[in-house]
Order: C-alpha cells, then structure tokens, then sequence
C-alpha cells in the first residue's frame, strides 16, 4: 500500500543574521561612488530592521564629476575634501523618514563631521565595518564625542569576504608591531598607514571596545585583566582569531597589527606572509615623555613616573622583551621622528624587494 504522507518542509536555518544583511548592503552601495581611492557605503535602519536610508560617499547633487577634483594629496582646495559628501551623511539626507532612535551602518567608522550629523539627528547606534583611520585627529574627535553623547557604536565584519577558499592567501603581508609601553609603535602605524596605505588592526582597540562596552574605566589594570581573562577562558589567539577575520576581508597587501604582546598573536596568521617588527623605543625616560602626548590610551600612566616604571618593569620581565629575539626587524626610535620613519621605509623597501611580484 503507498504511503501518501507528505514530508513536512521546514524553514530554513542557514539564513543571515541582520548585521550581516545590512552591512552587505553598505559594501554594495559603497561600489556606486565614483571616488577612485575610497568607496564607502552607509545604511540606516529602523527598530523594525527596515531600511530608511542608504547613500555613498560623492559629490552633492547636480555638481559634475568632472568639475572637482579627486585628489587625496595637496593644497585643501585642490584636494577632494571640500567638496565630498560622506556616506554616512548621504545615508541620512536621503532617509524617507525620520531616522531618530535608528541604527546606522557603515563599512568605515565615521569621521567627526558624520559623528556630528549622527547625534544631531538622533542616531542611536553605529555598526561600522573598518576602523583603518583609528588614530587620525578626526575619528579620535569623532569617538570623543560619540562617547559624550552616549551613542553605542561597535564593530562587525561582514562574512562575504571571510572564506578562506575564495582568498588569495599570498596577496597580503602581514607586519606585527611589538615593543615595550610608549616605544613608538603607534606612531609607527601611523606612518605606514599615511605613507603606504596599510589597513590597520590593533589587539588594544579590540580590548578598548570591550572595556567601553562593559562601562568600564580605560586603564591598563582593565586591560590587562580583560586580555588575561578572555585568553585563559577562550584561548591565547582569542583576540588574533578575530583580527584574522578583518585580515581576510581587507583589499589591502600590507596588513599592519599593531600591540602583539605574545608570540601567540600572530599564530593564526600563519597562512601569509608575516614579520615581527620590534619598535625600540629607548630608555623607560623616552617612552614615559612619549606616552604623555598620547593620554587617551594611557590615562592613568601619564600622570605617574613611578607608576611607570613600575609597570615597564613588569612588562620587561613578561613576554614582550622575549619577542626581542623572535623578530624579524628591530626598528630604532630612540632619535627624532624622521629617523624612525627612514628605518621605516627602509623596512618597506627590504619587505617589496622580498616580494616584488606583489608590488609590480
């Protein structure tokens, strides 16, 4: 006898989450602009997950994309900055609706004017994508006030890019920035970034995000606790894990990781090309005065030499100073900026000559 019992169809369990919906639209809507150097993209959306708003970084309306320049370098007025309306803005401009107590997505973290905008029209949450212009005057004024106005703001790296088997794994180098408290490794990224193009991912910006989100006071003590707790509980390449997929996703061939603290960090890219770069920064003196003119990263260490030193030792005596050996580059910055920057190209052009089929 037939059994004519139907099999029941169920649905699906494979389907997107939102964010990942949403910032694929951002990516998508971010290949509309005509900028030759930077495609960005936004989307805003309501508590209902409908979109209200999408825009991409490009001239004002009627304005001609021939009349402006594109230049990212020169004279102000002759530079495309005076003249571009960011994606974020756009987003917002072209909302059919009122985008109060909305969220915003974006594949680049806003700048300072967008940040503006943002909290003005009551934007309630950020979800960026790259934050490869962490340490420029404009996106620290952007979080300052972001953090004064009390709007969330976080990360999420779409999966469209992050399987492996659709990677060219040997398109991209990888340079891991170690060194003692205040050494000069941040100033170090933030050459390579203006310099070369590099995108930039930090293992203390990902701890930084966490320790906001959790309300809790920015000092080393919080970071130092954080870290310890995640990798004991997770795993020692437990923050390298999650770099590894923003590495995946970057267009990028040189990939700058900045706070590698143990020979663990950079385990997890094994499958590229990688250099330890160890940033001498001179005696516990230097990098004390160093770390003055950078208090948003270490407020409770600029007020104190014996806090320092205190807390030098104890790094010297953990794994940093072991890293010494590991590396690959030792880069001399106890002179003037211009020295370090010399020993910096220097570096790149070794790297580019080690690699020239990439760089051709």
């Amino acid at each position: 006898m037939k059994n004519n019992k139907k099999e029941k169809v169920i649905p699906r369990e494979d389907y997107i989450p939102w964010d990942e919906c949403f910032m694929r639209i951002a990516n998508t809507i971010a290949e509309r602009s005509k900028d030759p150097s930077t495609q960005a993209g936004a989307v805003v959306v309501d508590k209902n997950n409908v979109v209200v708003g999408l825009g991409y970084n490009g001239l004002p309306r009627g304005v001609k994309t021939n009349d402006f320049p594109w230049e990212r370098n020169g004279e102000f007025l002759k530079t495309k900055y005076p003249y571009i309306c960011h994606a974020e803005e756009n987003a917002i401009y072209n909302a059919n609706k009122s985008v109060k107590n909305c969220k915003i997505y974006c594949n680049l973290f806003p700048c300072n004017e967008c940040a503006k905008v943002i909290i003005q029209t009551g934007i309630k949450e950020i979800i960026f994508e790259s934050d490869k212009y962490h340490n420029d005057n404009p996106y620290v004024a952007s979080r300052k006030l972001l953090d004064a106005s009390g709007i969330k703001y976080h990360q999420y790296i779409s999966n469209i890019y992050s399987n492996k088997e659709n990677q060219k794994l040997d398109n991209k180098i990888i340079l891991g920035l170690t060194g003692l408290i205040g050494s000069g490794k941040g100033s170090s990224a933030e050459y390579l970034i203006k310099k070369y193009k590099v995108d930039y991912f930090s293992f203390s910006n990902i701890l930084l995000e966490i320790i906001r989100e959790m309300g809790l006071k920015n000092i080393r003590e919080n970071h130092q606790k954080l870290s310890t707790s995640l990798r004991n509980k997770f795993g020692q390449d437990i923050i390298s894990q999650g770099i590894l997929k923003k590495v995946m996703n970057s267009r990028k061939k040189i990939i700058v990781l900045e706070a590698i603290r143990r020979k663990e960090d950079l385990s997890s890219f094994s499958d590229f090309p990688t250099y330890l770069i160890y940033i001498n920064g001179g005696s516990p003196k230097q990098r004390f005065e160093r770390i003055k003119k950078r208090e948003e990263r270490n407020e409770d260490l600029t007020k104190s030499w014996e806090k320092f030193k205190k807390e030098g030792l104890k790094e010297t005596e953990k794994s940093i100073s072991g890293l010494l050996k590991l590396s690959d580059f030792v880069i001399d910055n106890t002179k003037s900026l211009k020295n370090l920057e010399n020993n910096l190209d220097k570096m790149i052009g070794k790297i580019k000559n080690d690699f020239k089929s990439m760089f051709k």
